[in-house]
């Protein structure tokens, strides 16, 4: 599922994390902006450009490695992006959806 406000376009279909698309907010982040965000929104591997069509089926292992294959557009205001971390915060999201009922 797709979902639209006035600057961004996100996608929830997966359970770890989902993409978004920002084109509004280029005075924070240089130029439009797509991410990778996982967890609670603790974590977001952002890439310069619109990688939203790239990105939006891919599940968690395969949108990391598109990021890592596209090193050379990571945006300045990215997490730096470390798969052991990256990995305890999924497993903490899903250990949180777990204790409050929250599918997954």
């Amino acid at each position: 599922m797709n979902y639209r406000s006035n600057h961004n376009v996100a996608t929830n279909n997966f359970k770890d994390h989902y993409i978004s698309y920002n084109w509004k907010d280029t005075y924070i982040y240089g130029q439009d902006t797509t991410a990778i965000v996982i967890g609670q929104m603790q974590r977001f591997y952002i890439l310069n450009g619109n990688h939203f069509e790239n990105l939006k089926e891919l599940n968690t292992q395969e949108a990391f490695d598109y990021f890592l294959k596209n090193q050379e557009l990571i945006n300045e205001k990215s997490n730096k992006f470390d798969i052991d971390d990256a990995l305890k915060v999924i497993k903490e999201y899903r250990e949180f959806k777990i204790l409050h009922g929250y599918d997954l």
